[in-house]
């Protein structure tokens, strides 16, 4: 009986201890459990903490094309709670049309087990999308994983590049033809100009030759446009007060159209480096556009003010100090999918349209390192915007510049490769009392030098046309002529020129410059500033 008694009493000793290994183990395995479960909510913590600091879109979607994870970026892109949205599918927060190609490509990447890599269009933006289905460890499908990234600067930029390589393919082609047009050009206006110095204005004939020199003039303003977009074709820059011209500019082109308008231009508006008859071409041209726009009439906003770009914020602009110039129609507006063709050149919507306006506006104000964009709303008219550098150069009033006598005094040589350029220029000079001498390239131009300063009657300037196919032209000949006369004058001329020499005339030893194609009051003008000193 007691060794029953010992024996129950061992037993129970027995399974008090094996309850005892049993909870310690039960505690253990809790214990183990709760470490598990805490290494995994810090492993999720972090994963949510990583996809919520990108600023790409990041998602998994189960197999019905449900959201089961979201990042906060679907916030910002697409205005929705992310909360809102487990358990959905895109139709029900986004535009259908959207949703159609995300559901397509959805499908797709489910189907073929394969990175689908697309780009979609949506409200006026673009993304590039990354999809690629989702397996557990025994191969089935759960659903599919995306990154979705907003392209919409690097497509504006792309498109910024290809308008471009339109412009400068087409200045290649304008600079081809420009040289030889502008010669003659010039040797047309001139000979018109010197006909009707020999007969009586009253003459039947005069009255024809003045309507041939208006013909000559637009010829001008056509060659001028399409030289916008030639390479070297850089303007000829400024520092000036831009508003009060800004309000002529807008009255002049405005004169006799249905259209009223009201110029918003403060009076502490920062000075613009520019060429300001290039620029004066862009308003004109975009204030055209908004009459155009408002056949029955209608009034036009002209505003300018102050701005500061920060780094980044127009993406083909450097950061700093702008003026912004607007100019607002409250005309149809431009259909969106037209928009990004506007500037191209020869596109138009007009039927007597040259689809140069637009071209020439954006090519000019790229040239002065500035950006140029349209806001437009269907019915409710179009906003165009200009930003220009604001300098901080010296200004140019333009009050100081006197008007310049025709007539005047002393010895000129003029050098051209065209007879009929040669011819004119001479006897325009010599009709306004200069002395004037010709040669046909820059050896003989240099021969004909050398002789006046050895004879002791110098030419006081020479005229040296720039580019002389087949003989020493103005680069040249320039080097030779210093050598020889280290305090010669020399004016440098050309219709066209890819070359810097034109815009930066004085760092090549040039005293002036005479565009192609010139009248004979420019050509009068730049000779007696230039022997004047």
């Amino acid at each position: 009986m007691e060794d029953q008694e010992k024996t129950k009493e061992e037993l129970l000793e027995e399974i008090k201890r094996l309850r005892l290994l049993l909870n310690e183990k039960d505690s253990k395995e809790a214990e183990s459990r709760r470490k598990e479960q805490d290494k995994n909510r810090r492993y999720q913590k972090g994963l949510e903490t990583i996809i919520n600091s990108s600023g790409d879109i990041i998602f998994l979607k189960d197999t019905d094309f449900k959201y089961v994870i979201a990042n906060k970026a679907h916030e910002t892109l697409f205005h929705v709670n992310v909360d809102d949205i487990i358990g959905k599918t895109d139709f029900d927060f986004m535009p259908e049309d959207f949703s159609l190609h995300c559901r397509k490509s959805d499908e797709a990447a489910l189907s073929s087990g394969e990175p689908v890599d697309i780009e979609e269009y949506a409200e006026g933006m673009w993304f590039s999308t990354v999809k690629q289905r989702v397996v557990d460890g025994e191969g089935n499908i759960l659903g599919v994983v995306g990154i979705i990234r907003d392209i919409t600067k690097v497509k504006k930029m792309e498109a910024e590049l290809l308008k471009a390589q339109k412009l400068e393919s087409l200045g290649i082609l304008a600079g081809g033809i420009a040289h030889d047009f502008n010669n003659f050009l010039t040797g047309i206006m001139g000979n018109i100009y010197l006909a009707k110095l020999s007969i009586s204005p009253h003459d039947k004939l005069y009255e024809l030759l003045t309507e041939s020199e208006k013909a000559s003039l637009q010829a001008k303003s056509l060659a001028k446009q399409l030289l916008t977009f030639a390479k070297g074709g850089d303007p000829v820059k400024k520092t000036i007060y831009i508003g009060e011209s800004i309000k002529d500019w807008c009255s002049f082109t405005l004169r006799g159209t249905k259209a009223g308008h009201e110029c918003l231009i403060p009076d502490d508006l920062w000075p613009v480096e520019v060429e300001k008859g290039q620029i004066h071409q862009v308003i004109n041209n975009l204030i055209i556009n908004a009459v155009q726009s408002m056949p029955d009439g209608g009034q036009i906003k002209v505003q300018a003010e102050n701005i500061i770009i920060n780094a980044k914020e127009i993406p083909t602009l450097k950061k700093g100090r702008y003026v912004k110039i607007t100019i607002e129609d409250h005309g149809a507006g431009i259909p969106e999918e037209i928009i990004p063709k506007i500037f191209d050149p020869f596109f138009t919507t007009k039927e007597k349209g040259s689809g140069l306006g637009l071209a020439i506006a954006y090519s000019i104000i790229k040239k002065h390192n500035g950006h140029i964009s349209v806001e437009s709303d269907i019915g409710n008219g179009t906003t165009f915007s200009v930003y220009l550098p604001a300098s901080g150069k010296k200004i140019f009033n333009e009050k100081e510049t006197g008007k310049v006598p025709l007539s005047g005094s002393g010895k000129v040589l003029v050098i051209d490769d065209e007879e009929t350029i040669r011819d004119f220029v001479c006897n325009v000079l010599s009709h306004f009392r200069y002395e004037a001498e010709s040669a046909a390239n820059g050896t003989g131009g240099i021969e004909l030098y050398k002789k006046a300063m050895e004879s002791g009657n110098p030419f006081d300037v020479v005229i040296m046309d720039l580019t002389i196919p087949g003989g020493m032209g103005g680069k040249e000949a320039i080097r030779e002529l210093l050598k020889i006369d280290s305090r010669a004058k020399v004016i440098v001329s050309s219709g066209y020129s890819k070359d810097p020499i034109m815009t930066n005339y004085e760092e090549y030893g040039f005293s002036d410059v005479l565009v192609k194609p010139y009248i004979h009051t420019k050509l009068c003008e730049v000779v007696h500033r230039v022997i004047g000193g």
